[in-house]
């Protein structure tokens, strides 16, 4: 051990031991909460914390992964999962070039990280660790701003990989497990290993979108208000434009209410900008947002539930654009939302390098898998496709590199570039499997770098 390492604090049943980060406070709850610590801040800043329960438990990971899931969905408002995995509990024995592949050590436990509004309304990051330790289920659950997850990241997970079985902690009592969960068989035959099938928690219900609906044309005529003097003393006459922003309440007697005014203003005076793309083949499909202090704008067209799962847009008619203010801290999970990232077992198909023209021919419809198509593959060939990118503009800044993603319903997510082909020089295009956690995390750095025109640190 470190000589220099803090001495571990002991849980409160005397199971389990940790090390709190430095300037992380431990203390002492309840029976049922193990161990806990909480980074102190402002008074209006949510709360960081690590807070592990345990319980004997004498069922498999996948079975513990199961009921953890269930246990979050059930009990958390607003619970969306965003992305579950192994986990490896000692850093060096996952290589970062094996970004998104699972290991034989990294599916002997669980990460699970999810998104939950909290009792004051906020949206808040949730990340929890499961591990079987001897006999007992280890739950580590840390939570903290959706914002703060990139630099909280590192002293979250090595308080977490820091908690281990107590000396002489007492033994766990029997407690079988009598279900038995059902399993994903394309990913188990990949791993050679039962994993638990993530089906169920793969979308959510979906999100109140509020906002409203606007044509083109209205969109464009509220950013002209903002940028001429008669959107605020005075808009002379009527048209269709006219009667859409009155009925939305963002015009009154020829002038821009209050919300009206922030729309308008946020359209042309945002200080950065971002753009999704995304196409089922069947051409493309926009979310556009501006982003102005600690709000943003986002006009959006059907993304990927809609044109790929089937949920209704709702709209007033086919042109009709969703228009709507997110507050800052919740900009990457809506945009993630609408991209359609959600928890599955990234399997490396192989191969993995493929020509140009049969990657066009797949994205615009149903093909045939390519010749030698392993079965990760074509599990991947046969799900409904949906690509999209991401781009970026801030004033004062640049150096916002394209990301592009592959997106299916069960089969996960991919990122998806152009690269040569080591034997001929050829370029070919490369699927590589990406967790849908890192993906938040690739849009919240995004956003970030925008807003604070720095440059990004995951694109």
């Amino acid at each position: 051990m470190n000589p220099s390492a803090p001495a571990p604090i002991t849980g409160y049943l005397g199971i389990l031991q940790f090390r709190p980060a430095p300037h992380w406070v431990p203390e002492s709850v309840r029976p049922e909460i193990e161990l806990i610590a909480t980074l102190p801040v402002d008074e209006d800043t949510f709360r960081p914390s690590i807070v592990v329960t345990v319980n004997p438990f004498e069922g498999s990971v996948r079975e513990f992964s199961v009921k953890a899931l269930t246990g979050l969905t059930s009990t958390l408002r607003e619970c969306r999962i965003i992305d579950v995995g192994g986990w490896e509990r000692r850093p060096g024995d996952r290589p970062q070039d094996h970004l998104g592949i699972e290991t034989d050590t990294s599916l002997q436990s669980r990460r699970i990280e999810y998104l939950h509004r909290a009792d004051n309304g906020r949206l808040v990051s949730g990340v929890d660790h499961l591990v079987l330790m001897d006999g007992w289920a280890v739950q580590i659950s840390t939570t903290c701003a959706v914002q703060d997850r990139l630099f909280l990241t590192a002293d979250l997970e090595a308080m977490a990989r820091s908690v281990e079985l107590a000396p002489d902690g007492m033994a766990p009592p029997s407690a079988p497990v009598t279900a038995e969960p059902g399993y994903d068989a394309t990913a188990a035959a990949a791993f050679d290993l039962p994993v638990e099938d993530l089906a169920p928690w793969q979308y959510s219900d979906g999100t109140d979108r509020g906002g409203d609906w606007l044509t083109p044309a209205a969109v464009e005529r509220l950013q002209e208000l903002g940028t001429v003097a008669n959107g605020r003393l005075g808009w002379p006459g009527q048209d269709g434009s006219a009667a859409e922003l009155e009925a939305a309440g963002l015009v009154e007697d020829g002038h821009l209410t209050e919300v009206g005014d922030l729309l308008s203003a946020t359209l042309t005076e945002s200080a950065f900008r971002l753009r999704l793309t995304g196409t089922a083949g069947d051409g493309d499909h926009l979310v556009q947002v501006f982003g102005l202090s600690d709000v943003a704008l986002m006009v959006s067209q059907p993304g990927f539930g809609e044109r790929v799962l089937g949920t209704p847009w709702e709209s007033p008619g086919p042109e009709h654009l969703h228009v709507g203010m997110v507050p800052l801290s919740e900009l990457s999970a809506r945009l993630l939302a609408w991209a359609g990232a959600s928890p599955a077992w990234n399997l490396l198909p192989t191969p993995a390098l493929l020509a140009p023209a049969v990657y066009d021919a797949r994205l615009a419809g149903p093909t045939p898998p390519p010749a030698g198509a392993d079965p990760a593959l074509t599990a991947l060939w046969d799900q409904p496709w949906w690509v999209w990118r991401i781009e970026a503009d801030a004033d004062g800044a640049e150096g916002f590199p394209e990301t592009t993603v592959l997106t299916t319903p069960q089969r996960g997510t991919y990122r998806v570039g152009l690269v040569p082909e080591p034997a001929t020089g050829q370029d070919r295009v490369l699927l590589w499997p990406v967790e849908s956690s890192f993906l938040l995390a690739l849009v919240e750095d995004l956003i970030q770098a925008a807003h604070f025109g720095r440059a990004p640190q995951l694109s």
